[in-house]
């Protein structure tokens, strides 16, 4: 299994890429969103999976191990967390078929700010 990480502006905008994997059909992918949560001090992020998964939202602290866990590039790291803890989303998508990562990173690329892969 691959992960794929896409960094987005806002809500609005991991939501599009949200609807746009649901609308490709992909059945074999599984996702969460992780945000800032607006009551939560600057130290943590609401990891909240979304499209039917039945795990519930937690607060992840965004200088734990969550992003260390990705096995990411230390600058691209700390560009997530930085971007996250002002406000960015991040989609977290676990896709299992690797014929399908072209098109989940694409949907990610077309309407997010940053893709990186980890595996």
């Amino acid at each position: 299994m691959t992960k794929l990480i896409g960094l987005f502006a806002d809500e609005m905008k991991a939501e599009e890429a949200i609807n746009a994997l649901a609308a490709a059909g992909m059945d074999d992918v599984e996702f969460e969103t992780i945000s800032r949560r607006a009551e939560a001090n600057d130290t943590a992020v609401a990891a909240t999976p979304t499209l039917g998964a039945d795990r519930g939202a937690a607060v992840v602290p965004v200088v734990g191990n969550l992003f260390s866990s990705w096995s990411l590039d230390t600058e691209v790291e700390e560009y997530f967390r930085r971007n996250v803890q002002n406000g960015g989303v991040l989609v977290v998508v676990d896709v299992v078929d690797d014929d399908n990562l072209p098109h989940v990173r694409t949907i990610l690329e077309e309407t997010g700010e940053k893709v990186a892969v980890s595996s």
